[in-house]
């Protein structure tokens, strides 16, 4: 098919914690299923949403948090779009959930932090260059046992981020 023909579909797939579902993420679908392979549920978004690109986490059993390269945020609750809303920062490259039920979204133009119980009310913590992160786009997160940040940055390095301190490991310095 000549490209710009074609149609592309890129699956994502995403194991709940208790082992009990499995997800599938579709372009403008999600489908929970069981681990034998039945459907158990499918999440359609409003018309015109597509999930082409962006991050997802589990949160339980049967709840999902999503970021989307159109800068939305979802929460599906039990298999059902429960809510979203727009970020204030363009292509989220993850979405984690700290210890403290807060949310964590790296994007290409910094950090953002929202409580999990008031994301709809509450305004997002912004971290950026402004904050002392580097003009780098935050590309990927993971918590360690600590409970510290720990950040890759596009070509720059690490970042840990530890009881409000940033400490930053530059790639230059890291021996080949």
């Amino acid at each position: 098919l000549p490209l710009s023909s074609a149609v592309y579909k890129l699956a994502r797939i995403l194991e709940t914690p208790d082992n009990n579902s499995i997800w599938v993420w579709l372009n403008d679908s999600l489908f929970r299923y069981k681990p034998d392979g039945s459907l158990v549920s499918r999440v359609l978004l409003p018309a015109g949403e597509a999930l082409y690109d962006g991050s997802w986490m589990a949160d339980g059993p049967s709840d999902l948090w999503l970021v989307s390269s159109d800068t939305m945020l979802y929460r599906i609750v039990n298999g059902q779009l429960a809510a979203k809303r727009r970020l204030p920062f363009r292509r989220p490259n993850f979405v984690l959930k700290g210890h403290d039920d807060d949310l964590w979204i790296g994007t290409i133009e910094g950090l953002l932090r929202i409580s999990t119980k008031r994301f709809l009310t509450d305004d997002f913590t912004v971290y950026t260059s402004e904050n002392g992160l580097p003009k780098r786009p935050v590309i990927a997160g993971v918590f360690d046992r600590e409970q510290n940040l720990w950040m890759g940055l596009a070509n720059d390095g690490l970042l840990k981020l530890s009881n409000q301190s940033l400490v930053t490991f530059p790639f230059k310095d890291i021996p080949p």
